[in-house]
């Protein structure tokens, strides 16, 4: 049974999934509610809801749009990019406020519930969460971690999906908020690859749990690495972040997971692309190795060039 759970859906609805499969995931999510206990809260704007979808069991949460995020892409003012951090840390912050139970499962409309593993990990979830209190399960799908060396960044945790203790999860969304107050000037309007929204929630989870200094924190940037960061992610990975496939967790993502075939294939599309670019690897491998200053990385990365020229020639 599912009472000690709250899933908090945040976001925009109709504008992410089609009005038949967004029938078909509440009228699941409702089932999960009756049979199983498992309260839901659904935060989003005005005018997101179909008027039938009023009538499930639902506790709404609206709130007006705070805004799109804008941040710097190029030669300042030409290079503007487009982004929804205060969209999300707003709207997902409203909704987990609002959660009375012990945990909470925090998603998006179009990854949610499709079978019954989906109550096997929670159960198992809860059965495990005291030996590790401050233990955040995301999906490994959307996990770009050090464990994912195709395309790795630290300090990273998916905002798409994530189980935690309520008032953990609660601590991470509002200093998620705080950081993003703090420091979105320098973090959006002074770098030209702003940080993620993923990135920013792993800051905040670091800062909480794994003392992550101020002052890298407030130097962060995308595509940072350095000794410590890569140890503190290690350890992260370690103990403090449980994955699950989107098949384990008993999860569909409308989007983008149709069938197995396609998974298969955008992984092997994945897997080619980084067996050739094994050398953009194996320069970042040798920076956070070493922690080498940008000299003695250069002359690494003139040695590497020459080598790989001499086997292509």
């Amino acid at each position: 049974m599912l009472q000690n759970f709250t899933l908090v859906i945040s976001g925009p609805i109709k504008s992410r999934l089609a009005e038949d499969k967004l029938k078909i995931r509440l009228n699941y999510l409702q089932n999960l509610s009756i049979n199983h206990g498992l309260k839901v809260i659904i935060s989003t704007y005005k005018n997101e809801l179909p008027a039938w979808a009023n009538k499930k069991i639902f506790k709404l949460i609206i709130s007006d749009d705070p805004g799109i995020d804008h941040y710097r892409s190029g030669p300042w003012p030409m290079g503007q990019g487009q982004r929804n951090t205060s969209r999300m840390l707003y709207l997902t912050s409203n909704g987990i406020s609002s959660v009375n139970t012990y945990f909470t499962i925090k998603s998006r409309i179009e990854l949610l519930p499709n079978n019954a593993k989906f109550i096997e990990m929670c159960k198992y979830y809860e059965l495990t969460a005291s030996n590790y209190p401050n233990q955040i399960l995301v999906i490994k799908e959307n996990y770009l971690g050090v464990c994912n060396q195709e395309k790795s960044l630290l300090c990273w945790i998916p905002d798409t999906f994530q189980i935690m203790e309520t008032k953990n999860l609660k601590a991470v969304w509002s200093t998620a908020e705080e950081l993003w107050v703090k420091y979105k000037a320098k973090w959006h309007y002074r770098r030209k690859f702003p940080l993620t929204n993923e990135q920013i929630l792993g800051l905040s989870f670091y800062k909480r749990y794994l003392n992550l200094p101020d002052n890298i924190i407030k130097n962060f940037y995308r595509f940072k690495y350095s000794r410590l960061i890569f140890k503190l992610n290690l350890i992260a990975e370690s103990g403090y972040i449980r994955l699950y496939s989107f098949e384990e967790a008993g999860l569909t993502d409308s989007r983008l997971l149709k069938n197995r075939s396609v998974i298969l294939e955008n992984y092997n599309r994945k897997l080619n692309r980084f067996k050739k670019n094994r050398f953009n690897f194996f320069c970042r491998r040798i920076y956070v190795k070493h922690s080498i200053n940008k000299k003695i990385l250069l002359r690494v990365i003139l040695n590497k060039i020459r080598y790989e020229f001499k086997k292509v020639n």
